[in-house]
């Protein structure tokens, strides 16, 4: 082929196809922030009910936990699933893919956006304040 644009589709050798970052990226982000939505959306549905922070976080983590871990799952092995071609640029996309999805389910989704939420805690949902109830086994000192 006069182009040698199959050279750019699929490289000789251990180089990286110039397509894969570029799928990568896009994918991936847009991956994480429909969990992100997901979980957010839950843990402030609670905030706006009342619950403190802490337990709305708590709530709202065991709430989406299971679903954004299943789908999470289901992701890679979709993704998984192209890595079984013998198209190098379709096994590096997979490989980054795969990788991609199993931190965001169940590192940053399940361990980082919880904890940095704890850390923050009222600075969660500035500049707005919800409000808080009172229930029982609330400590009053807060």
């Amino acid at each position: 082929e006069w182009t040698h644009f199959h050279a750019w589709i699929n490289p000789v050798g251990n180089s990286l196809t110039w397509l894969v970052p570029a799928l990568v990226a896009p994918v991936a982000t847009g991956l994480s922030l429909d969990y992100d939505v997901f979980l957010l959306t839950r843990i402030f549905e609670y905030r706006h009910a009342g619950f403190r922070t802490e337990d709305s976080i708590m709530c709202g983590l065991s709430q989406t936990g299971g679903v954004i871990t299943a789908a999470g799952i289901i992701m890679f092995f979709a993704f998984f699933g192209l890595s079984l071609s013998s198209n190098a640029s379709l096994n590096q996309l997979s490989f980054f893919l795969c990788l991609a999805v199993v931190s965001d389910t169940f590192i940053i989704r399940t361990i980082l956006v919880p904890a940095c939420m704890m850390l923050l805690r009222e600075a969660n949902w500035y500049p707005s304040r919800p409000a808080t109830l009172d229930y029982p086994g609330q400590d009053q000192s807060e």
